[in-house]
């Protein structure tokens, strides 16, 4: 399910991003920067926003599980609750979600191709 969410996201974002930035992905082509070079350019933006949200959610996480859940199960009679995760549990989903990030939003990049120097002379 996060697989089908991350590249929906990274779809619409990317189709966005590349037509906002079409100029500047010309110019970028013009002095000489590589398509992959550009393609990695453009995936590390994704890569840097899901490691950063990431990093929020597992603290989000740590500082908030046990509380609401205890909250929560003590409404339902079970008053012990806490958790103790170990740090594969903990660190493994945001890596997993980093990494789902970058690939779809390498394989999205392919539409750089698309910015032509031509697009240089249109305005």
């Amino acid at each position: 399910m996060i697989i089908v969410f991350v590249m929906v996201c990274v779809m619409l974002t990317t189709d966005k991003l590349i037509t906002r930035e079409k100029k500047q992905l010309s110019i970028l082509r013009s002095v000489g920067m590589s398509l992959i070079a550009l393609r990695v350019s453009f995936t590390l933006r994704f890569v840097i926003i899901s490691a950063l949200g990431s990093v929020m959610g597992i603290i989000l996480g740590a500082v908030f599980t046990d509380p609401v859940v205890a909250f929560l199960l003590r409404l339902y009679g079970i008053s012990n609750f806490s958790s103790s995760p170990d740090i594969l549990t903990v660190i493994l989903p945001g890596l997993y979600v980093t990494l789902v990030f970058s690939v779809f939003a390498f394989l999205s990049s392919r539409k750089i191709r698309q910015a032509k120097m031509t697009e240089l002379t249109e305005e």
